[in-house]
């Protein structure tokens, strides 16, 4: 989410669909992954390559996102086995020297994780073997900067793959059947979440929630996986199953939806979908299917009333009954199907995603069966009129035969366009048995919505994952929801298997925009047959500016005759910048008689810049233009800096500018050549010209303080008893224009401060000896403890008590080692029962 300030609202487009790329022999019974595994700002794509037509691989290839290049090939001494459901992760975590590790994790059918680098380098092996076939995923349990993976309700460490900790042998570990009749996994797919409220992430296999605790990285001894809860379920429905997080109910927390597989044998109505509240442990609603297979479901808001549907297919005894499920959860009116549509997939066992790629506010449905990629309409609203329609229809679909096991497509900006693109495996002509064919690129003719650049693992959540492939601490709550000043409420992270866009801070999906602009970097070289011209231009934007875009060279302004139109061949990224140097012969300057300068116009056809001459729209074309004078003078261009209102003239000594010229509010540019001496000069006026102003503002101030800012003052004691106020401020600016401004002032109860120092000398001289609290801040707080770790993270010190005092020694030896930074970990609870984590260092000078 960040603040939309170069961009439009997001706005439906045309609904097309190409495809960009493909690559053979690939698998087609694996998830791909998809990230920046390296962190050179070049996605890469994680896939199973074709060995064997079997439902294993040994041979994994790692390619470029920009155009399937295949980077490595990792070869593995174990198989990599497709029924684990999802066997590869990736994941970037510290290396100790200050710089990040991207790895590539696989858990092989030997029960072994093993991690590679992209150029498949291995990096480490498990020192224990892994409790169950499974996922592999990725979260931090305790905050520290260092990602975990678990295996069901083990943990190991990201880094070493060194086990952590491990529930109970005989526990829950989200595990489910998956397969028919001698074709038979029992997999695991649990879920790391704060489903609690402690702003720490739980472990969730089935029904039961762990509590994982880990003190160190190297005294595994220290760590556990302990049974928080384990929630009532009805009886004929078994205790463990696979799992997903979102907040059915809309009471802000997360809930848990469990699928599980009663039987290995192929029996009907062996399958059901449960979701339980972790805190009130209610059940709030089950849903049975007489089915012999069921794939993992994706959750999202699939028809934009804000309430979840959950989309699975299901396995029939007859193939032409088996099909595609959508059902919809109402706090009030409970759990019903919505639709079914057939499909074609005797697995039964595959999965799909969410995404609106056209921005019209309808999700559509990405699904790859036995025979066809699918995009699916299942909003009930058609994805032309925005009305309802039909139940459910197909906006595209591709042939693509392919075997299925547990795979889906998946949706991500591959290629660093800034757009959604979707990476999908099938077979198209030919390839190995029922397993190889290919994997594609799908992209829009017409520009699909931005996506963010990562798909990380089988058990994908936007929220647990950074677009940069780390692990964010601490996790966002996908529940949260946000209400935008016209008060209406959106939860746009609500979902599971569900990919993002842009968003603003309210919830709002956005477009960005490119922004192409000129800056100072220039020269002028005067010769004798002519002058050449070298500037710099950057895309200051939000999304990449496409190619081929033009420039366009202009005698004295703007309006003035084309002298050439060039055309830049290659894509500007946002943030990217590039060099330009164009000469003009003696005979081009002298063909334009009375020429005095050259402007240079990017993203101009010769008939106007950007959006105003049919180029890719920008959110600002005034700093598209430079001035190049054509004689050699030692004053080359001066600038006028000016702000007027709108509906006002602007005159000077050089410009007389009436208000028709100017006819809305934004920064113009207008030039005049003068002459200084012998020379000629040029004058660039940029005239800003403010328009009344209507600007919304929500701010918080704390408890007790007067506010007094935009011209407003209110007393601390008009603010004592109440949570928000709602006002209005007419102000002038210093150009005498006026503004209006609606002020929502929340009002916030001041957060317990610990007056933590940084530094302490730990040498008995009576003056910053020890780490401590202020005995103001223990009187504030009610429960309480302290970590305090090395560099190696292992734990030196520990208390529970807020009235601790730690002289620098450690547990281990009770020395005291000077000139030594160590990290801790607060967490601790005020009086009203706020829960807080308090994270820094400590230096023992």
């Amino acid at each position: 989410m960040s603040d939309a300030d170069c961009a439009v609202e997001a706005t439906g487009q045309p609904w097309d669909a190409q495809v960009l790329h493909y690559v053979n022999n690939i698998h087609c019974y694996y998830v791909p992954v998809v990230g920046d595994i390296d962190g050179d700002g070049v996605v890469e794509i994680v896939i199973g390559k074709a060995v064997t037509n079997n439902n294993y691989t040994s041979s994994l290839g790692v390619y470029r996102g920009t155009d399937l290049y295949q980077i490595s090939t990792i070869n593995v001494p174990q198989q990599v086995y497709a029924g684990f459901a999802g066997p590869v992760a990736i994941v970037r975590y510290p290396n100790g020297n200050g710089g990040m590790q991207g790895a590539i994790i696989l858990h092989c059918s030997d029960y072994q994780l093993r991690s590679y680098d992209i150029h498949g380098n291995l990096l480490a092996v498990s020192n224990e073997m892994t409790p169950c076939e499974g996922a592999v995923s990725v979260t931090d349990f305790n905050y520290d900067g260092w990602p975990e993976l678990y295996v069901g309700n083990v943990v190991y460490d990201a880094a070493t793959l060194r086990r952590l900790c491990a529930g109970p042998v005989n526990g829950n570990k989200g595990r489910c059947w998956r397969g028919g009749e001698g074709d038979i996994a029992n997999t695991a797919l649990p879920f790391a979440a704060d489903v609690l409220g402690d702003s720490i992430p739980e472990l969730i296999c089935g029904n039961t929630i762990y509590g994982v605790n880990i003190v160190s990285r190297t005294n595994v001894s220290l760590n556990s996986v302990t049974e928080l809860k384990t929630i009532s379920i009805p009886s004929r429905i078994p205790q463990d199953g696979n799992v997903a997080v979102a907040d059915f109910n809309k009471d802000g927390r997360l809930d848990v939806l469990v699928v599980i597989d009663v039987t290995k044998s192929e029996v009907l109505d062996s399958t059901y979908f449960y979701v339980y509240d972790p805190v009130t442990e209610n059940i709030l609603f089950t849903h049975g299917r007489y089915t012999l297979a069921t794939g993992f479901p994706l959750v999202g808001d699939i028809d934009g009333d804000g309430n979840l549907e959950i989309v699975y297919i299901d396995k029939q005894n007859q193939a032409s009954n088996a099909r595609v499920v959508a059902v919809t959860y109402d706090p009030v009116e409970g759990a019903h199907i919505k639709w079914q549509t057939p499909h074609a997939d005797e697995s039964g066992q595959t999965s799909m995603t969410l995404f609106d790629f056209n921005q019209d506010g309808i999700m559509e449905i990405v699904y790859r069966d036995m025979e066809n990629l699918r995009i699916i309409n299942g909003s009930g609203k058609s994805h032309i009129t925005g009305q309802d329609t039909i139940p459910f229809y197909d906006l595209y679909t591709k042939s693509m035969y392919a075997g299925t096991w547990k795979e889906y497509p998946v949706v991500a900006d591959v290629n660093g366009d800034g757009a959604a693109e979707i990476v999908v495996c099938g077979k198209v002509g030919s390839g190995l048995g029922h397993v190889g064919g290919q994997m594609w690129i799908i992209g829009g003719v017409h520009q699909w919505a931005p996506a963010r650049p990562v798909w990380n693992q089988y058990m994908y959540n936007v929220t647990n994952i950074n677009k940069d492939l780390t692990v964010p601490t601490p996790l966002f709550n996908n529940s949260t929801a946000f209400t935008d000043p016209q008060g209406v409420t959106r939860r746009p992270f609500n979902n599971f298997l569900q990919q993002a866009t842009n968003l603003d801070i309210y919830g709002r999906s956005f477009m960005p925009l490119a922004n192409a602009t000129i800056i100072g970097d220039t020269s002028i070289l005067y010769e004798d047959n002519g002058m050449v011209i070298t500037y710099r231009f950057c895309n200051t934007g939000g999304l990449a500016l496409n190619s081929p875009f033009p420039i366009t060279y202009y005698a004295n302004s703007c309006q003035g005759s084309v002298l050439r139109t060039e055309t830049v061949n290659t894509p500007l990224s946002a943030d990217g910048c590039i060099d330009i140097t164009v000469r003009f012969t003696a005979a081009e300057l002298a063909a334009h008689p009375n020429l005095d300068s050259i402007v240079v116009a990017v993203n101009d056809n010769g008939n106007g810049i950007a959006q105003l001459g049919g180029q890719q729209q920008e959110c600002d074309v005034t700093d598209n233009v430079m001035s190049f004078p054509t004689n050699p003078c030692p004053v080359r261009q001066s600038t006028v800096l000016a702000d007027i209102c709108l509906g006002e003239s602007y005159v000077d000594e050089n410009f007389n500018i009436a208000p028709e010229d100017i006819p809305e509010a934004r920064e113009y540019h207008f030039f005049r050549r003068i002459q200084v001496g012998d020379c000629d000069s040029v004058i660039l006026l940029k005239l800003w010209v403010h328009a009344v102003s209507h600007r919304q503002i929500v701010e918080t101030i704390l408890q007790g303080s007067d506010y007094n800012h935009h011209g407003l003052f209110i007393p601390q004691e008009m603010l004592s008893d109440i949570m928000r106020i709602d006002t209005s401020v007419v102000l002038q600016n210093i150009y005498g224009c006026d503004s209006v401004l609606d002020i929502t002032l929340h009002i916030a109860f001041p957060e317990v401060d610990l007056y933590l120092p940084n530094a302490i000398t730990a040498n008995n001289d009576g003056q910053n000896d020890v780490f401590s609290i202020s005995e103001w801040a223990q009187s504030q707080i009610a429960d309480f403890e302290i970590h305090i770790f090395n560099r190696w993270g292992e734990l030196v010190f520990y208390s529970p008590d807020k009235g601790f005092r730690w002289d620098g020694r450690v547990r281990e030896d009770g020395r005291v080692y000077h000139n030594t930074v160590y990290a801790y970990i607060i967490r601790f609870t005020d009086l009203d029962g706020n829960k807080y984590v308090r994270k820094g260092t400590i230096t023992v000078l």
